[in-house]
């Protein structure tokens, strides 16, 4: 490049300089003005002229920047069809027209700036770093770019609130929106997310009760009940449920069994939900919490009669039926019209934005970018996503089967309103596309319901349900157990304690990434059983499953809670070990989810740990021969005096070498209990002369 190349650059680069400087200023004098059209026109043509200058001086450029040619050619295309005459105050043509896109302005500016400054950029490192790289192109581009995440965010925003009025989002949720996502989806997806044939045989249960809000009461469920369904996390403090003592008083009167729904039944009056609402002048020593409340009004303003609530269509203290009705959760909010999210906080929270109930939408922008320039629409679904994942809601382990089961969800935030179903995502405020769905159709969304049982769905849904948060820890399997409903008609055999059947000697042998923490009960009472350490479910915390192949060396047999009667899990026959005919008689009935196999035992000094939950064991010869991942934190300085009773359940081949999977247990009385797995080689697992033993591991 020449010298006066060089020092063209230099002043272009300090006229950018004073240009931002003066669009800032502008913009900090119109947030202490009332601004008008004419103000925000002077900031978009001072933005649009740099944009031309920088333009001209890359044309001057191209000898040696060859590759600018065809982005040119678009770009000059695309200028010639800016406006760039001065906008009067009374001009008819409003600001909108005077913006780019805003992709067209990052294309511009980093382009720009690249010539200027001759530094290749990716766009993914662009927008990762802009306000960090030392090398980032100029300010102008980072602020243009950053109109929706840099300082600029609040200036341009105050200006498009004033002058945009109708394209503003205001304060309050908008129903007839809501509706009109619904109808658009009923109308256009109806392939795509209404029931299907193979879902209705997968999905053939439906709720038990539901709320009728027309006449504010809990009553028996019918097939032809079109219901919607409410995802939220519950609190901590006291409100009403369906119990055995009070549902009399949230069911309709004498005339609970009626079938024809013209006649309005007659309500006792009593009834605690009319009471608990405020539609009566009673009170009641408990309510409904305030997001229950609100959903109840929302649904209401949406034109549907029919929710359901588990808190009040289970009955939360009669335990066959909250068992069955937890089993049926895929079920139920599959078969759900829409499923309603409250994502933001607990169900004490409250919604925000619906119209003389509750406080107005807590909005950081009400002209957000995606109304203004609609290719912003993909930030906004990144937006709305990363909201979700942050919140309470998507931490709860309860709604991971919730979320996972729905056709179509209304996710409600105290900032935003989300539509999400199989077609489509739509925001407020922007004009709904009609259109056929081109992606192919699923029964579930997050369920790929194979012909054939399909370890990598089962392993990927563990996974990440078990990182998830559950207030009551003894809940782990029942949260979980729609999702080991819906499977288990694929899943020959169902489940035990969370383990498929089919493959129960892999999932045996699961692994936890980083500590994990071994589930005890908020309120332990009697007959209450955890999950046996065996399984994934007594544990909390990330883990994993292999994923090579394995040969069983044990045969399993399985005695269920309150029960003295084996049962063997499967009816193949293991390639090692011994014989059993019988398991042993066990009278202690009392003793959970027993594990019994015939097995080979041996007993391995650690070598060493490292800050990973991961223990090396030594051999005959003091070589490393094997490694165990540990489940509880251990101190390091302890595995010179460590040695660790271990049990061959099954051999894999790994890096060409045979090598025996174990697990680490710890003697209990007459049970052990599991502490860690691993692999140990086979060779070095023999030299160790291991001796048979009666394995019972709870």
């Amino acid at each position: 490049m020449s010298s006066s190349d060089a020092c063209n650059m230099e002043d272009e680069h300090r006229a950018l300089t004073e240009l931002h400087a003066r669009v800032l200023g502008l913009c900090e004098a119109l947030r202490r003005t009332t601004p008008a059209e004419k103000q925000y026109a002077r900031v978009l043509e001072a933005l649009l002229a740099e944009i031309g200058r920088k333009c001209s001086l890359m044309g001057t450029h191209r000898s040696y920047n060859p590759s600018l040619k065809l982005f040119l050619v678009d770009l000059e295309n695309k200028l010639q069809s800016i406006p760039m005459h001065p906008l009067n105050t009374t001009d008819e043509k409003g600001p909108s027209e005077f913006h780019l896109s805003h992709q067209d302005m990052k294309d511009i500016m980093y382009n720009a700036d690249r010539c200027l400054y001759g530094e290749i950029r990716t766009e993914r490192t662009l927008s990762e770093n802009a306000h960090s790289s030392p090398g980032a192109p100029p300010m102008l581009y980072i602020d243009t770019w950053g109109i929706q995440h840099g300082p600029w965010k609040d200036q341009i925003e105050h200006i498009r609130n004033a002058l945009l009025v109708n394209r503003h989002l205001t304060d309050w949720i908008q129903p007839t929106e809501l509706r009109q996502w619904i109808d658009q989806c009923d109308a256009q997806h109806a392939d795509h997310c209404g029931p299907q044939a193979a879902s209705k045989k997968i999905f053939p249960h439906r709720p038990k009760r539901l709320v009728d809000l027309e006449h504010m009461c809990i009553i028996p469920a019918e097939p032809h009940h079109r219901y919607v369904a409410l995802s939220y996390v519950w609190g901590t403090g006291s409100s009403l449920q369906s119990l055995k003592h009070n549902l009399d008083l949230l069911l309709i009167g004498d005339s609970r069994e009626a079938k024809d729904e013209s006649t309005k039944p007659s309500l006792n009056p009593k009834n605690l939900l009319r009471h608990a609402t405020g539609t009566a002048n009673s009170v009641v020593s408990e309510s409904l919490p305030p997001t229950i409340q609100h959903v109840l009004e929302l649904v209401r303003r949406l034109g549907e009669r029919y929710l359901w609530i588990d808190s009040l269509c289970i009955i939360q203290d009669d335990g066959n039926e909250k068992s069955e009705e937890l089993g049926h959760m895929g079920s139920i909010y599959a078969n759900a019209y829409v499923t309603i999210v409250a994502a933001g906080g607990n169900s004490y929270t409250g919604l925000h934005g619906i119209e003389n109930i509750t406080p107005p939408m807590e909005r950081p922008n009400k002209t957000p970018l995606y109304l203004v320039a609609p290719k912003a629409a993909s930030e906004e679904i990144k937006a709305a996503h990363g909201y979700i994942s942050r919140s309470m809601w998507n931490r709860r382990a309860w709604t991971f089967q919730e979320q996972i089961f729905s056709r179509r969800l209304l996710v409600l935030s105290e900032a935003r309103i989300t539509w999400e179903c199989h077609c489509a995502v739509w925001f407020e405020g922007l004009e709904v596309v009609q259109g056929q769905c081109k992606k192919k159709r699923q029964v579930v969304p997050g369920l790929s319901f194979s012909p054939e049982a399909n370890m990598k769905e089962y392993s990927k849904h563990v996974t990440e349900y078990n990182r998830r948060v559950l207030t009551y820890p003894e809940d782990a399997l029942d949260a979980f157990s729609g999702i080991l409903g819906a499977l288990s008609g694929i899943f020959v055999g169902g489940f035990i304690c969370g383990l498929p059947r089919v493959f129960f000697d892999t999932t045996l042998l699961w692994y936890n990434q980083i500590p994990v923490e071994l589930r005890k009960p908020a309120h332990p009472t009697p007959g209450t059983a955890m999950p046996p350490t065996w399984s994934w479910a007594a544990w909390s915390g990330s883990i994993g499953f292999p994923e090579n192949d394995i040969l069983p060396l044990a045969d399993w047999w399985y005695r269920e809670n309150n029960t003295t009667a084996w049962e063997p899990i499967s009816s193949q026959r293991s390639q090692g070990g011994a014989t059993v005919l019988n398991p042993p008689v066990v009278e202690d009935d009392w003793l959970p989810h027993l594990l019994y196999a015939r097995v080979q035992r041996a007993v391995f000094a650690a070598m060493d740990m490292d800050s990973a939950p991961v223990i090396y064991l030594k051999g005959v010869a003091d070589d490393g021969v094997g490694a165990i991942t540990h489940c509880v934190p251990m101190p390091t300085s302890s595995a010179s005096d460590l040695t660790l009773e271990l049990v061959a359940v099954s051999e894999s081949l790994i890096n060409s070498a045979l090598a025996t999977n174990v697990l680490w247990v710890e003697r209990n009385g007459l049970t052990t209990y599991r502490k860690g797995v691993g692999r140990v080689l086979k060779s070095a697992w023999e030299l160790q002369e291991p001796d048979v033993i009666d394995l019972l591991l709870g």
